[in-house]
């Protein structure tokens, strides 16, 4: 699964990724809600305006909900400016993982810009 995501860093402030099992207008919950998604690996390659914000870079569980639909953080760090950096588990062999019908977002943050870009490998089961 390849997806190509285009923002307006200069005015977004932030690089973001949603792993998810239903990406379509009009939600199927049975699709949605037998399949999970595992996050594998990050590759960012950012260069952050003043420096690298506090726990800038973040992973988020998104539950969805007929209200809406609520995010958990599951990690936060700060990131690496200015080169690519790997962040993966047990060495490339770890994961983490989503609930059933729930989806993994990644984001890179910083108060004053953020370019480059972000590679998320993930698993759709």
């Amino acid at each position: 699964m390849y997806y190509d995501v285009l923002v307006d860093a200069s005015a977004a402030q932030y690089l973001a990724y949603c792993l998810a099992v239903d990406r379509e207008v009009g939600v199927n919950y049975k699709l949605r809600d037998s399949h999970r998604v595992h996050l594998q690996e990050i590759i960012t390659n950012v260069t952050l305006g003043v420096g690298a914000d506090a726990n800038g870079l973040k992973i988020y569980e998104r539950t969805p909900s007929d209200r809406g639909s609520v995010e958990t953080l599951i990690m936060a760090k700060t990131p690496t400016s200015g080169s690519a950096a790997t962040i993966n588990w047990a060495s490339g062999n770890g994961k983490i993982t989503a609930g059933n019908g729930n989806s993994l977002i990644v984001r890179v943050y910083d108060a004053t810009s953020t370019t480059g870009s972000i590679t998320i490998t993930g698993i759709v089961e």
